[in-house]
């Protein structure tokens, strides 16, 4: 029960996984402005497509949004294992193949424009790039993997422990 520091910074990493799942909302791809020489959001729907009056203006590619829902489920998950006392035994197996999984959705996030570009058949393109979401959604999920793996594989000589009152 003395796993005070370990359980924070597991919470440390759902929380970065929370973050990852909420970057969905944030835009998705950036174009190069050639007049300007800067990168613009670019407002495409890269997930889910677009259509007008019947016809389809673009397809979206859905694979990355599981890169930013699997986070959420990570998140969840990780929550609820800091109060099963049960599951202690399994824990490093549970929190690894976790941490595995955050990695695999760091990939499948990064993975926005060239899918986005392959599922709409425009080729290879220099003047699109990911933007916020992907990027930030990535970063996240990387520090939550790390620090996963950290709480889970690193022994804690000088947990916290509080001291109780007789």
């Amino acid at each position: 029960m003395r796993q005070y520091v370990r359980n924070i910074i597991i919470y440390l990493a759902a929380l970065f996984a929370i973050i990852a799942f909420i970057a969905l909302f944030a835009n998705s791809l950036k174009i190069y402005d050639s007049i300007n020489g800067t990168w613009i959001n670019y407002r495409v729907n890269a997930y889910l497509g677009e259509k007008s009056g019947g016809y389809v203006v673009y397809k979206g590619t859905i694979i990355p949004v599981f890169g930013f829902v699997i986070p959420l489920v990570i998140a969840i998950f990780l929550i609820v294992e800091s109060f099963k006392q049960k599951w202690s035994a399994n824990l490093k197996v549970i929190n690894t193949v976790l941490a595995i999984i955050l990695f695999l959705c760091v990939l499948c996030v990064l993975l926005t424009k060239e899918l986005f570009l392959s599922i709409n058949y425009f080729g290879e393109s220099n003047l699109l790039r990911n933007g916020a979401g992907p990027v930030v959604s990535a970063i996240s999920s990387t520090c939550g993997a790390i620090l996963l793996l950290f709480a889970t594989w690193l022994p804690f000589k000088t947990d916290i422990k509080f001291i109780e009152r007789e």
